[in-house]
């Protein structure tokens, strides 16, 4: 097999993993740039093909013996919660990333929307189509809330560090704070320049604020 079929391969692998765990394009292109730094599969060596396939098995992906056909994506809204759930542990937005802990989230998300009355279980769930999606729209504005925080949070402590150093260039500041593990990357760091390294603080529970 040539280095061209091994690469055809990875991706379709790749590709087969996102079905599988329902992940939308949002949620697929924020866990591809936690693990290579990179956005897009393109872009990628084979190497980090095989590394964002060995992160995947690890959050769930289960390939399918070589000779039977790949089930097609359900497209379940619940799927989607799933694969935000999983990569908001894999940051350390949320501490328990099982199945049970995202369904105690969903029942008490659930309740708050329909009346003090809460869906027991995921399956359940995906039934009420409206309800379902208001629950899959809350935990993605939370994401997005949490981020917005540390990235402030992040920005500040370089402020903080350019004021007490004006020698420094900023560039230099957020190098030093990342291989220090104090903040982590962003996707914003690019535009100084930077690149998303292996040696990168990728779970906020890593940071050392001391």
């Amino acid at each position: 097999m040539t280095i061209r079929d091994n690469r055809k391969a990875a991706l379709a692998q790749i590709h087969i993993a996102k079905k599988q765990l329902g992940m939308d394009r949002e949620t697929y292109r924020a866990m591809l740039k936690t693990v290579t730094g990179k956005d897009s599969c393109a872009a990628m060596s084979l190497m980090e093909l095989h590394k964002v396939i060995h992160h995947l098995r690890r959050v769930g992906f289960k390939p399918k013996p070589r000779g039977r056909v790949s089930p097609k994506a359900q497209g379940k809204i619940v799927d989607v919660m799933r694969a935000i759930w999983i990569q908001m542990h894999q940051v350390g937005m949320v501490r328990d990333g099982s199945e049970t802990a995202l369904a105690h989230w969903a029942k008490r998300a659930s309740s708050q929307r329909n009346g003090g009355i809460g869906v027991d279980s995921l399956e359940w769930l995906e039934k009420d189509h409206r309800l379902a999606s208001q629950v899959l729209e809350d935990l993605k504005q939370w994401r997005k809330r949490v981020a917005r925080q540390w990235f402030r949070d992040d920005t500040t402590l370089i402020q903080q560090v350019a004021t007490d150093h004006p020698e420094l260039a900023v560039k230099q500041i957020v190098q030093d704070l990342l291989a220090h593990h104090r903040i982590m990357f962003w996707p914003q760091f690019e535009d100084l320049g930077l690149e998303n390294m292996p040696t990168y603080c990728t779970n906020r529970e890593e940071l050392k604020r001391g």
